[in-house]
C-alpha cells in the first residue's frame, strides 16, 4: 500500500462491548476521515462531490461520524431510525466506492470478526456482495475456533467463501520445523539447540507464535535465558523445571501482578473501559492529570503488556486480547462492579464522555441508590441509547433502556413514556415482537392521549402487520386515526365518500402548485400521517381495495387542503391503486405516481419517494419500457433519487395518440392536431 500511495485504515472488534467506539469499521472510518482531511482542497472537492453524489439523500448518514460531517459540510441526519441500519449498509459500501481507486488504492482491516454485531456484518456482506471495487482490499480476521455453525459469523462466511475475488486464508499455528526456525532466528541459536528449546516450549504454546514469544520473554526476565557474545543461553534442565505446569495466562498473570500497585489499578480500569482507549477517557475516569497517567503505566509499557497509538485522538491499548482477559480474570466481581461504578460517577461529570459513562453504568445499574444519582444515570443510558439506536445498534440500545427503566421515579410518567417507547421500537427492529407488546402495553397505560403515543402506535401497527395480525392491526390504526379527528366512515358509507374524495384526485392532477405550497407543521396531522402510511400494507389482505383507496385518498386530501409532508408521499402514491382498481383508470394511476415522485424528489422525502417509487417500478409498464421500471426499481431498493423519471431525462415515457396510431409523442409535448388530447 505504501508503494502505491494507498492507505491503511484499520479496527478492532471489542469482545466486551457493541456500542460504536468498539465497532471496527466506525474506527476505520475515522481513520478515512482524517486522512482524507488532511488532503490539498483540490483534491478534496473532488471526493467530496464523489460521496455525496453516491449517497445522495443518505448523506447525513456518514456526516455522524465528525470526520465526514467536516469533509462533505452537511449536518448529521441519520434519517429514519427505523430504517437507519439498513441504509447505513448501503453507505458503507458506497462510500468505499466513492473513495478507492487505483490512483488511491484503501485498505481495510476489520480485527476479530468473530466479536462483530449484526450491523457491522451486514455492512461487510454488502460490500462483499457488489461488484468488485477498484482500489479497494477489505480484509478481515477471525477466530475460527470460536466460530460454530450457530455464531452469527457463519452465515456470511459461508457467503462470502463462495463470492468471486473473495480468498479465505488459513493462519495456522506453526508446525515443529517453523517453531523451530522462529526460536533459532529468535535467540541467535544454533538450530539443533533450538530444536530441543521448542520441544520444550512447543506442549504449552501448541505453536502458536504470540505465546511462543511471551514464555521466551517469560524465560528471559527470570534469568532463565541469558544473553552471551554469540547469542542467547539456557540450561534445558532449568528450562523444564521453570515451566513445569505453567501456562501463557499464568506467566501473564504473574507480570501483572508483579506491576506497581498505581499502575495494577489503572490496568485493572483501562480493562474495564476495553481493549482500546483514548488516553483523554481513561484520564476521566481514573480521575487523574495526563502526565500522571502516562507516569503510572510506564511499567506497562515497559512489560510490553500495553501499547501506545500516538493520536489524534492519542490512545493506548493491550498488546493482545488475552492480556486484558487475564486482567478481568484477576477481578472478582465485586471488585470490578466497584471500579466500573467509581469509574461511571467521574466520568459522568464529563458531558462529552456520556457514552462511556453509560457503558460504565450498564453493568452495575442496580448498584444506585441515591435518587440524584439514579435519575443521572437515567439520563445518561437514555442519552447513549438513543445515540446507539442512530447507529443501527438495537441490541445494545434496548439493553441500555431496560437499564434505565428501574431507575426512574414511577411519578415521572413522562420520561418512562419516553423510555418505553425507545424501548417497543428497538425490540421491533430486533424482530422481539411479542416482547415489544408488552412495551406497548405499557405506552397505553402512561399515555392515553392517541397524539403523544402516535408514533409507537404506527411501530405497533407494522409489528402486527409482520405477524400476519392484519385484522388487529388495521383496527389499532384506523381507531387511532379517529381519535386524532381523522372522520373515518363506517362501511357502509365507504362508497360515497371515494365518490368525493376521487374529485380530490382530479382537482390535485389539473394544478401546478407542489413547489410553492409549506410543509404541514400542525403536529396532530403530521402523526396523521404516519399512522396512515403505517397501516396501509395491512389494508391489503384485511380491509379490500375500497378502504386501500380511502386511505391513499384520505392522505392526497390532507396534502391539497393542508400542505406536504414526508410520510404522504408513500401513502399518496396508494392513490394509484384505488385508480386502477375501482376506476380502471390506468393513465390516472401512472400520473398520479410520476407526480407524487417528482414532488417527493424535489423536496427529498425518503423513504417515501422510494416507496412511491417501487409502486411506480411495478405500475409504469403500462405506458412504459420495461426497462424504465427496472431502473426504479432498483433505485427504489438504493433510496436514491431517480433520474429514470425525473422530467427532462432522455428516458421520458412515450403515449400513443388514438387517431394516429402507430405515432408516439413524448408525454411533455401536446397532442396531435388531429386528436387535441
Amino acid at each position: 500500500m505504501t508503494a502505491r500511495d494507498g492507505w491503511f485504515v484499520a479496527g478492532k472488534f471489542d469482545a466486551y462491548r457493541r456500542d460504536q467506539e468498539a465497532d471496527a469499521l466506525h474506527q476505520a472510518f475515522r481513520a478515512l476521515g482524517r486522512l482524507l482531511l488532511a488532503e490539498p482542497e483540490e483534491e478534496l472537492a473532488q471526493v467530496r462531490g464523489q460521496i455525496l453524489a453516491a449517497t445522495g439523500p443518505n448523506a447525513g448518514l456518514p456526516a455522524t461520524l465528525p470526520e465526514f460531517a467536516a469533509l462533505l459540510g452537511v449536518p448529521p441526519d441519520p434519517g429514519d431510525p427505523l430504517t437507519v441500519q439498513v441504509r447505513g449498509q448501503r453507505v458503507t459500501a458506497q462510500v468505499l466506492r466513492a473513495v478507492a481507486s487505483q490512483k488511491r488504492p484503501v485498505l481495510l482491516f476489520a480485527d476479530d470478526l468473530q466479536w462483530a454485531g449484526r450491523k457491522p456484518l451486514e455492512a461487510i456482506d454488502q460490500v462483499l456482495g457488489e461488484e468488485p471495487t477498484e482500489g479497494l482490499l477489505l480484509v478481515g480476521t477471525y477466530r475460527d475456533d470460536e466460530v460454530d455453525a450457530a455464531h452469527p459469523l457463519a452465515g456470511p462466511l459461508s457467503r462470502w467463501q463462495g463470492r468471486a475475488g473473495v480468498r479465505h486464508l488459513r493462519l495456522a499455528n506453526l508446525a515443529p520445523l517453523d517453531l523451530v526456525t522462529m526460536i533459532a532466528e529468535m535467540l541467535h541459536a544454533d538450530p539443533a539447540a533450538a530444536a530441543g528449546l521448542a520441544g520444550l516450549i512447543g506442549p504449552h504454546t501448541s505453536g502458536n507464535p504470540y505465546e511462543t514469544v511471551e514464555v521466551l520473554n517469560a524465560l528471559r526476565r527470570d534469568g532463565v535465558l541469558t544473553a552471551a557474545a554469540g547469542g542467547w543461553r539456557w540450561d534445558t534442565a532449568v528450562v523444564r523445571a521453570h515451566l513445569g505446569g505453567a501456562d501463557v495466562a499464568g506467566l501473564l498473570a504473574t507480570r501483572v501482578g508483579a506491576l506497581p500497585a498505581a499502575s495494577r489499578q489503572l490496568v485493572e480500569a483501562m480493562a474495564c473501559l476495553g481493549g482500546r482507549t483514548e488516553l483523554s477517557v481513561l484520564q476521566a475516569a481514573a480521575g487523574a492529570p495526563a502526565g500522571v497517567v502516562d507516569q503510572v503505566l510506564a511499567p506497562a509499557f515497559a512489560e510490553g503488556l500495553l501499547v501506545a497509538e500516538p493520536g489524534p485522538p492519542a490512545a493506548v491499548r493491550f498488546r493482545h486480547d488475552r492480556t486484558r482477559e487475564v486482567v478481568l480474570d484477576g477481578l472478582d466481581s465485586r471488585g470490578r462492579r466497584a471500579v466500573q461504578l467509581a469509574m461511571a460517577r467521574r466520568l459522568a461529570a464529563v458531558p462529552e464522555l456520556f457514552m462511556a459513562a453509560a457503558d460504565q453504568y450498564l453493568p452495575v445499574a442496580d448498584a444506585v441508590d441515591d435518587p440524584a444519582e439514579r435519575r443521572l444515570a437515567a439520563g445518561l443510558l437514555r442519552s447513549a441509547a438513543a445515540q446507539t439506536t442512530l447507529t443501527g445498534e438495537y441490541a445494545l440500545a434496548n439493553a441500555l433502556l431496560a437499564a434505565a427503566l428501574p431507575l426512574i421515579d414511577p411519578s415521572e410518567t413522562a420520561m418512562l413514556a419516553e423510555v418505553h417507547a425507545a424501548r417497543h421500537a428497538a425490540l421491533y427492529t430486533l424482530g422481539r415482537l411479542e416482547d415489544a407488546d408488552e412495551e406497548y402495553r405499557a405506552i397505553e397505560d402512561l399515555i392515553p392521549a392517541a397524539l403523544e403515543r402516535a408514533d409507537a402506535t404506527a411501530v405497533q401497527v407494522r409489528s402486527l402487520t409482520h405477524r400476519s395480525r392484519f385484522a388487529d392491526a388495521v383496527g389499532l390504526g384506523l381507531e387511532s386515526l379517529r381519535e386524532l379527528g381523522i372522520t373515518v366512515p363506517a362501511a357502509g358509507r365507504l362508497s360515497a365518500d371515494l365518490d368525493r374524495q376521487f374529485g380530490y384526485l382530479y382537482r390535485w392532477l389539473r394544478t401546478d402548485d407542489e413547489l410553492a405550497r409549506p410543509e404541514i407543521t400542525d403536529s396532530t396531522l403530521l402523526a396523521a400521517t404516519r399512522l396512515v402510511n403505517a397501516v396501509l400494507p395491512a389494508v391489503y389482505p384485511a380491509a379490500g381495495p375500497a378502504t386501500v383507496a380511502w386511505l391513499g385518498l384520505e392522505a392526497l386530501r390532507i396534502w391539497i387542503e393542508h400542505g406536504p409532508a414526508p410520510a404522504l408521499v408513500g401513502a399518496v402514491s396508494h392513490t394509484s391503486f384505488a385508480a386502477l382498481a375501482l376506476r380502471g383508470d390506468y393513465a390516472t394511476g401512472y400520473r398520479v405516481l410520476r407526480r407524487i415522485v417528482a414532488a417527493g424528489e424535489t423536496r427529498g422525502y425518503e423513504p417515501g419517494t422510494s416507496q412511491a417509487r417501487f409502486l411506480f417500478a411495478a405500475r409504469s409498464c403500462w405506458f412504459e419500457p420495461i426497462e424504465n421500471g427496472v431502473q426504479a426499481a432498483q433505485r427504489a431498493r438504493e433510496g436514491r433519487p431517480s433520474s429514470a423519471i425525473r422530467p427532462g431525462w432522455r428516458s421520458t415515457p412515450r403515449r400513443r395518440c388514438r387517431c394516429c396510431r402507430p405515432s408516439w409523442t413524448s408525454t411533455r409535448t401536446p397532442w396531435p392536431a388531429c386528436c387535441a388530447g
